[in-house]
Parts: C-alpha cells; structure tokens; sequence
C-alpha cells in the first residue's frame, strides 16, 4: 500500500510529494564511495532515516517528484522511473508496471493534462521516467499540455554524448525513451539559471552532479522552499556535506556547489527538498557540528506558527 500524498503548505503555495518507488536498498559503497564507515555507524546509532542493516551497511533511496500548485499554475519537478522502460542495469526500474507515480498524482487532485510544466532538475534516468509513456508502440508525453523545462547546459552534454554512445545505451536508455521524444514533440523548452516558468518559480544553476544540473525554488508570501534534487541524495551528506555520490560528473564542483546551497538556505531559513531522501522529503537545516542537522517541514514551520501540513 503507498502512502498517501503528502502535501506542505508554502505561503499560498501547495507542495506534494508524489512517490514512484518508496524505498530501494544499495550497499552504502555503491553510492557512496568515500563514505566513513564510522560516520554511518554513528547515523544508524542516532536513528538517522535513510539506513538498512545488511551484512554491510546499506543506504535506502527514494524516487519521488514534487507537485507544485502555484499562483493557478501546477508544475511536476521531476518524473523519476517510469513503466515500461527497459533498464536491465538497473532491475528495480526495468521495464515497471506497477509504479503508483500517476495514481498517487491522481490522489492529490491532478491528471497529467492538468499539469501545466514539468521541470527535470536534470537528466539522469530516475529523474525523467514518466516524461513519457509507451502508447501504441511509440514514446509519447505523458503530459499531453505541458511545456518540459529542461536546462539547456544539460541537455547539450547529453546531445553531444549521444553522438558518441551506442543506440540506446545513453542514460541506461533514458535519452532515447524519455528525453529525444519530448525534444521531437516540440513541448520542450530549453532553459537557463535565471528563469521563470510562472511568477514564485525560478531556476538556480547547482552544477557538478551533472553538467546542467539546477536547483528549483519557490516561494510564496515570503515562505522559500529549495528543491535540490540530486545535489543532496540522503542526510548523510547533511552530515557531511563534502560527500559525493558515484555519479557526480565533477567531484570537486559538486561539492563547491553543495556547500554553497547549504549555507544559503540556512542563511535565508528556506525549507529543502532532497533529491532521494526516504520519509519526509521536506524540512529545514540547522547548523551542528561540521555539517547540518534536518528538521522535518512540520516540525519547522510549527516551530513559526505556521498551521499545520495536510499529511505530515
């Protein structure tokens, strides 16, 4: 049974995770290569969420989008895995059925033709699966009236790549099921830093994890949320926010840029949404140590008196 939808209220902003895939397990190593074995020992100790016990220490991801309803828009910010795309590198997205991605969308009030944009904060395969779905053979958009913001930076890496690639091997596939379709339908829209599909919505540069990678903020009657996508993948980063995962494509980038996000949000007391993190997805950083701890949306924005989130 998939939960149900959980929705923050920003301001008069509405905020939704929609969950594709709960929970996979990888060996903390898989993931993260330069992770202290003393430092997950000393989070699993404390709780920290994001832990499974195995015969080595293993990290649990989640694969989720985020629902933005805003000023009369609604945008999807990022797609994750999708069905029916063939993934066989990676058997917990190889060619899916059962995915609740659009029943948990339809949960918390919306069709795909109600979206308005879809924003992929970049495009690894787990970020833009249901861009597309397959129908009648051919790879359409799922979201038949939405513009796809994609970062201009990125897709161009990815267009050069392909040039070199084997058919169908690029991004375990993702390019030629998920991204060339929507570029081919015309609903796409290639996008710098700086720019605003609707009034509250802007696109940050969070380059290093990909070469385009960007950050998505909203805001809403002065309430900030700092969607971050892959630029932190799990709270042991908010530990130690110098680690990198495996996919990083520039190590030392991505960390300048980690750091950088990091200390802003704080600095300007925004909510974040991590990129995979298990249970909440949402809440706000608090200085500790040399890192950050987490503190979930409902506990953050009680702590203001802040009604609370439908939910949490």
């Amino acid at each position: 049974m998939q939960p149900t939808p959980k929705t923050l209220k920003l301001g008069q902003a509405e905020v939704t995770q929609i969950v594709d895939i709960v929970s996979e397990t990888f060996a903390v190593g898989d993931i993260f290569p330069d992770a202290d074995a003393r430092l997950v020992e000393r989070l699993m100790s404390q709780g920290v969420p994001g832990f499974a016990k195995g015969a080595s220490p293993m990290v649990d991801l989640s694969f989720y989008g985020t629902l933005v309803r805003i000023g009369g828009q609604t945008l999807l910010i990022d797609t994750c895995c999708g069905h029916d795309k063939k993934r066989p590198a990676r058997p917990g997205w190889h060619m899916r059925q059962e995915g609740p991605f659009l029943g948990n969308l339809a949960s918390a009030g919306v069709t795909p033709s109600e979206v308005d944009f879809v924003m992929c904060t970049h495009l690894h395969a787990d970020h833009v699966g249901w861009n597309t779905k397959l129908e009648n053979g051919e790879w359409v958009p799922t979201f038949p009236n939405a513009q796809y913001i994609f970062s201009e930076i990125e897709y161009r890496h990815w267009q050069n790549e392909a040039l070199r690639a084997e058919p169908g091997a690029l991004l375990y596939g993702a390019y030629e099921d998920s991204v060339l379709p929507i570029i081919n339908s015309g609903q796409a829209l290639l996008s710098d830093p700086g720019a605003s599909p609707c009034s509250g919505v802007h696109i940050e540069a969070a380059f290093g994890h990909t070469p385009g990678n960007m950050s998505i903020h909203v805001e809403s009657d002065g309430q900030q949320l700092m969607l971050l996508g892959d630029v932190l993948h799990h709270r042991m980063q908010l530990a130690d926010p110098h680690l990198n995962t495996r996919f990083c494509c520039d190590p030392q980038m991505a960390r300048d840029t980690r750091q950088r996000l990091l200390h802003r949000v704080v600095a300007d007391k925004a909510l974040i949404g991590g990129g995979h993190f298990t249970g909440q997805a949402y809440g706000k950083l608090e200085p500790d140590d040399a890192g950050y701890a987490f503190v979930d949306a409902n506990q953050a924005l009680l702590a203001e008196g802040i009604p609370k989130s439908r939910g949490f």
